[in-house]
């Protein structure tokens, strides 16, 4: 009897460390690396769309000369193109975003990033930048814009932001290092991840044209794992065929 009570007590353990790691970690419901996009224009390609808060926008582009390891596609974002991607459904509590970015212009001209639910709006819950000429990631704390770290151009990064809608506070990862934590929502009425826009409107008057690529998306319910590279949206067997960046080698 007391071996089958230490054998029972084993494998609740076992249990509740696998649901801890589940809650943690969380599943990946959206995933995406633009392999299978048709090239040119992503508006209209499987929900992404060009943003609906400025006019005169154009759409950012699916190509394949540039993409993470060298092999498949990415979404190439210059300026005056947004491209945003709605998400229907309750996505709330701690969500995780993550993707590879990567900036190709030493120019006076931001690459932005919003993050938030409701209706959509500049305010985001979490908003932050690349600036080409400093080098510069720089990200909203509540109001307050802060300059973060200096970044590599040309060069792939991988970013990953945890945003938890209950204490209205995002945290942002690089290359699994942490460079922002609980920073506040910028804006208000953010209760899920319901979207996501990236680009830049500001026209360029001088130096040379904004050059910026996304790809390897991945986006799921808990904090994620920011030391993992992004992940397939699990399948309907609940099982993870594998990661973005496996497919592309």
């Amino acid at each position: 009897m007391e071996i089958v009570r230490l054998t029972l007590v084993v494998i609740t353990l076992v249990v509740i460390s696998l649901m801890f790691v589940g809650i943690s970690y969380g599943k990946v419901w959206y995933g995406e690396n633009f392999d299978n996009y048709k090239d040119g224009d992503i508006a209209g390609q499987r929900g992404w769309e060009i943003l609906p808060l400025k006019a005169k926008l154009t759409s950012s582009t699916i190509q394949a000369d540039v993409a993470f390891g060298d092999t498949g596609k990415s979404l190439l974002v210059k300026v005056g193109q947004y491209a945003i991607r709605n998400f229907p459904g309750a996505h709330a509590d701690t969500q995780h975003v993550s993707f590879h970015f990567r900036h190709d212009s030493e120019t006076d001209l931001m690459a932005s990033h919003y993050i938030g639910g409701g209706d959509i709006k500049w305010k985001a819950a979490a908003h932050f930048s690349i600036h080409g000429q400093r080098k510069q990631l720089s990200a909203f704390d509540g109001g307050r814009h802060r300059n973060i770290v200096l970044i590599e151009l040309e060069k792939w990064l991988h970013f990953h932001v945890v945003l938890d809608f209950k204490k209205e506070a995002y945290d942002i990862y690089i290359d699994g290092e942490q460079l922002v934590e609980n920073f506040g929502f910028r804006g208000e009425d953010h209760r899920s991840l319901d979207w996501w826009f990236f680009g830049s409107s500001h026209l360029n008057e001088g130096g040379g044209p904004l050059v910026s690529y996304v790809d390897n998306i991945s986006i799921g319910t808990g904090k994620g794992d920011p030391t993992k590279l992004p992940e397939m949206a699990v399948s309907s067997s609940g099982k993870l065929a594998t990661t973005w960046a496996e497919l592309k080698r």
